[in-house]
């Protein structure tokens, strides 16, 4: 029994060193919803998305001005209108109202296709530029700060993973088109 306690005791002396050396591991963040507003093909994608939401949102207010003017005719007509007219305008208006309803559902499934189609794409480009980054300054681990409670702002590597991302994929052509001051 001595004799393992001996041999465990050299054995631990022996690694000590090596575990005293060893290096802290770097854990860092990305504000993975933030990066993605930020870069300049997420603006760009969101900035295309709101005008076609806009378009659909345009087009389905004509048509629910058509069909409020549909049902302020009726109630001016309603006393008047046979019970087999007002019948049949009744239902030409509830037909009216779930097509609207249909087409504003319609206009929710596409837009919302359309947008996770586009933050699909520059999310796994992001990853990319993620891995980089962590790789390039050392970092063991790198987390997404909606998943953490607390981390040191040094932390933060979602400003680099920005400048990064639009050197990368088109974002250094844009800005460099803008007049502005010269980096030195």
């Amino acid at each position: 029994m001595k004799k393992l306690t001996f041999c465990l005791f050299v054995a631990i002396a022996f690694m000590a060193p090596k575990f005293a050396r060893a290096e802290t591991m770097k854990i860092g963040f990305v504000d993975v919803q933030r990066a993605i507003s930020e870069v300049e093909e997420g603006k760009s994608a969101k900035a295309r998305l709101k005008k076609e939401l806009d378009e659909k949102k345009g087009a389905l207010e004509m048509r629910k001005g058509d069909l409020q003017k549909m049902k302020e005719d009726f109630d001016k007509q309603e006393a008047v209108l046979s019970e087999e007219a007002r019948r049949t305008r009744q239902q030409e208006m509830q037909k009216k109202l779930m097509e609207l309803q249909g087409l504003y559902e319609e206009s929710q499934q596409d837009l919302s296709s359309k947008e996770s189609v586009a933050m699909k794409g520059i999310l796994e480009k992001m990853e990319k530029v993620i891995h980089e980054v962590s790789e390039g300054e050392g970092f063991a681990f790198v987390l997404d700060k909606n998943s953490l409670l607390y981390a040191p702002a040094a932390s933060d590597l979602t400003n680099e993973v920005i400048r990064r991302y639009n050197d990368s994929h088109g974002g250094a052509a844009k800005s460099a088109a803008k007049p502005g001051p010269k980096k030195k």
